[in-house]
């Protein structure tokens, strides 16, 4: 009598609970089966001594006693007991593995994937060449369906000296998409970098893109005054902040009052792509004012520094006149950055100089 071969049964055990069930009933059916040989072995004893097998063969002598008969009736007996306790066993067996019917599988564990996207281009401008910003997008699934929402997404930066990312962790909505996309700086380039992002519920589900940085600077550019993404620069300081002093005709206005500086500069634009406004909230002797320019002189640049001139108009001509000079003093030195504004006219002198940041403005100028 041949066995069947039972897959996977190994030292470390790889089969799952639906996986044995068919396995335990083969086996019940393989004992059961051993069982009917070991039945079958003790009628054909009764059958020999009995002269009925089919060869005819019979014992010697010929003459089987009353005694002979009861012995080997006895020792079938035996046999077969032994084999009903095994048929109850097996009884047992078989209404246990009927009770492993009614368990459920057990699921597959969920699949994650990550999709990542860049907008709107893979390729930026290093930094003080050009927009040097990337949004990241993208969206988590589990199981082909949205991740539950708040599912964290991490993110990092292959080449952290290239640019950085902000924030460096998101979640997702009940779409599955992240809440807040994060944003790429370009610090520096030009060179690649590959953002990564990963699911801690989700160990090894990662996605990545990379991102070209390169010099978008060309021989027109001559002197750019922006913000660090090379577009308008907007600063903005309160009533009273420590990093802004106010004169008036040479007399510090304590406190200094509000003010907010908004221009971009560049010495090769039209005059359509020039501007800058200064507004103050006013002090106790100078009253709240907004300052336009409406000319701009806008020398070549190769330093750190930069001063431009020209006229404008106001929004208080009896302060200064009906078209006040200005001069907008802009100092890139990292770590000590400034900006000065000078308006004159109409025989007074308003100046004020905010400390700034170093990452509220930028100047460029070609190589």
């Amino acid at each position: 009598m041949s066995f069947p071969n039972i897959p996977n049964i190994t030292p470390t055990i790889s089969i799952t609970t639906a996986q044995t069930v068919p396995l335990l009933l083969s086996s019940i059916a393989l004992e059961e089966l051993a069982l009917a040989h070991i039945i079958n072995a003790e009628a054909e004893k009764l059958q020999f001594v009995l002269g009925t097998l089919p060869t005819g063969t019979t014992l010697s002598p010929a003459v089987v006693s009353l005694p002979n008969l009861l012995a080997v009736d006895a020792s079938v007996q035996r046999t077969l007991r032994d084999v009903i306790k095994k048929e109850m066993l097996l009884e047992f067996k078989f209404e246990n593995v009927l009770d492993l019917l009614t368990i459920p599988p057990t699921p597959p564990p969920p699949t994650a994937t990550i999709t990542l996207n860049v907008d709107p281009s893979t390729t930026i401008c290093a930094f003080g060449t050009g927009s040097n910003t990337a949004t990241l997008t993208g969206q988590v699934l589990v199981n082909g369906s949205p991740a539950p929402v708040g599912t964290q997404v991490n993110f990092s930066v292959s080449n952290p000296a290239l640019g950085s990312i902000a924030p460096a962790s998101t979640t997702t909505n009940a779409s599955g998409n992240f809440v807040i996309n994060p944003i790429f700086t370009a610090t520096d380039g030009p060179g690649t970098v590959t953002i990564t992002a990963t699911l801690p519920a989700f160990p090894g589900v990662t996605a990545s893109v990379t991102i070209n940085i390169v010099n978008c600077q060309t021989t027109l550019c001559d002197c750019e005054v922006t913000n660090m993404a090379g577009n308008d620069f907007s600063i903005n300081r309160g009533q009273g902040n420590a990093g802004t002093t106010v004169t008036f005709n040479g007399v510090e206005q304590d406190p200094p009052g509000g003010v907010n500086y908004n221009g971009l500069f560049c010495s090769d634009c039209t005059p359509t792509n020039n501007f800058f406004t200064f507004e103050y909230g006013g002090s106790i002797v100078v009253p709240a004012f907004t300052f336009t320019a409406t000319t701009f002189t806008v020398p070549s640049c190769p330093g750190s520094t930069v001063s431009i001139t020209g006229q404008g108009t106001t929004d208080n001509p009896g302060l200064f006149g009906a078209t006040p000079a200005y001069t907008l003093n802009v100092d890139n030195t990292m770590n000590n950055k400034s900006i000065t504004v000078i308006i004159t006219g109409n025989g007074n002198t308003f100046m004020s100089t905010t400390t700034l940041g170093n990452g509220e403005i930028a100047i460029s100028d070609c190589p």
